[in-house]
Parts: structure tokens; C-alpha cells; sequence
């Protein structure tokens, strides 16, 4: 399985990045009901990305964050991270962003050697 279900327990865990890769981190927010069809995560399960995936309408931090903090109002939201930098976060399908995460990936690997 190459994504892993974010709670309200810990959604604090994966923000803060100790239980994810420290170098580079993507994470999909959206409701529940659009996660199992959505395209975006197909996209990054094709990618063999591993991802997390936080449920909006389960935690209003996760909530609060992508709308109020990065202001989208569009689902999913997709967040990259790496260590405790923003990289990119975008809404929607978007293959144009999904089909640079490997290069980001590499980019960010060369960075933390």
C-alpha cells in the first residue's frame, strides 16, 4: 500500500513530519467520499508515490489548514513537504503538477545529501 489514512490522533504527528519521510512528504486532503475514485490519487498510486490522505470533513484542523492557511477551497488539496518546507500545494486534478513530483523528489534528494 503506498498511502496511509490521516487521523484526527495523528494528523499532528504527519504536520510536525515525524512519522514521514523527512526529505519529502506528499499529503492529499479532501472528504472522504471523493478519495476512492479521485484521479489525483490514482495518479500518485500509478506514480507508486506514497501519500497520506487526510479526511476534511472528519478534522477541522486538516480543515482549517488547507482552507484558511493555504486558501483553497477545491478538492483534494495536494501539499508537498520537504523537512519542514512547503514545496508546492496546488487543488484539483492536476496532472501537470502530479507529473512533477518525481522531479521534485530527485531535486529535494540531491538537496538533503
Amino acid at each position: 500500500m503506498t498511502y496511509k489514512i490521516a487521523t484526527r490522533h495523528n494528523l499532528n504527528i504527519l504536520l510536525n513530519h515525524s512519522e514521514c519521510d523527512p526529505d519529502f512528504t506528499v499529503h492529499v486532503y479532501a472528504p472522504r467520499h471523493l478519495i476512492k475514485e479521485d484521479p489525483t490519487c490514482e495518479a500518485l498510486r500509478d506514480q507508486h508515490q506514497k501519500f497520506y490522505i487526510l479526511y476534511v470533513e472528519e478534522d477541522w484542523i486538516a480543515h482549517h489548514y488547507v482552507t484558511d492557511v493555504l486558501d483553497h477551497y477545491s478538492w483534494p488539496v495536494v501539499t508537498i513537504t520537504s523537512g519542514a518546507d512547503l514545496v508546492a500545494h496546488w487543488d484539483g486534478y492536476r496532472p501537470d503538477m502530479l507529473a512533477l513530483i518525481p522531479q521534485l523528489r530527485a531535486q529535494y534528494a540531491k538537496e538533503a545529501a
